[in-house]
């Protein structure tokens, strides 16, 4: 039996790209408002008041009421969700939500991760509307970040995120009270994983002899780990 390492730069690489969870990420910030908008429902169509177009951007709503600067559903009195996307997928640390009416039919708001929707913050219809979730008289953003995440009993995912669903329940209060204006995405954009100096192998082949591996370096983020992996084949 012959003991050696095989390949292991190609080992290396795949080990320096997975190896360490994305949330171990530490880059730049990006901050940026929804690039396109899709709602369940629209009340408007095309670029119309209360369309879903009214949600790209950055917000325009300058009342706290109905505002046909804002996203409102087809029907009164129903459940419906509003999907936005953004241009740059981050690892989120806030999401910054504008929302007319009675913000407290926000109830629901969702991220999604490698295809996979991750609830981030919940709350009843019922509940009182907190700090930051008002817009009485002026319209101010709910802010959604770690320690609202963590307090609502969810957790950021582990990868990026360019994607937010956010439902709204009008099912208790009369009239179109869920209208969104705005939405704005925070986080840290993932930087690409490259080569420094590559990996090496010194030493003989042998049974009974020693080897020694140099991982090499790479730089990205998050940080590439390499582990050496050593296999074993008959000769």
């Amino acid at each position: 039996m012959l003991k050696k390492l095989i390949t292991i730069s190609a080992v290396l690489a795949v080990c320096s790209t997975t190896a360490v969870p994305a949330a171990q990420a530490a880059s730049s910030t990006v901050s940026q408002y929804a690039a396109t908008a899709v709602g369940s429902t629209e009340y408007g169509s095309g670029t119309d008041g209360n369309s879903s177009y009214q949600v790209i951007g950055a917000p325009t709503a300058e009342v706290c009421g109905d505002s046909p600067s804002s996203w409102a559903s087809d029907i009164e009195n129903t459940i419906d969700t509003m999907t936005v996307t953004f241009a740059t997928a981050v690892l989120p640390s806030q999401i910054k939500i504008w929302a007319n009416g009675q913000p407290a039919t926000m109830t629901q708001v969702e991220v999604k991760s490698a295809d996979v929707w991750s609830t981030v913050f919940t709350r009843n219809i019922d509940d009182a509307i907190t700090t930051g979730a008002t817009c009485d008289p002026a319209v101010a953003p709910h802010v959604i970040d770690t320690a609202a995440v963590v307090a609502s009993g969810h957790t950021w995912p582990a990868g990026t995120v360019s994607e937010v669903r956010i439902t709204v329940d009008q099912t208790t209060l009369s009239g179109w009270n869920g209208e969104i204006d705005a939405v704005e995405l925070t986080g840290s954009e993932l930087a690409a994983t490259a080569k420094v100096t590559g990996a090496s192998l010194k030493g003989i082949a042998k049974v009974g002899k020693k080897l020694a591996g140099n991982i090499g370096a790479y730089t990205g983020t998050p940080t590439p780990t390499s582990p050496i992996k050593w296999y074993a084949c008959k000769k």
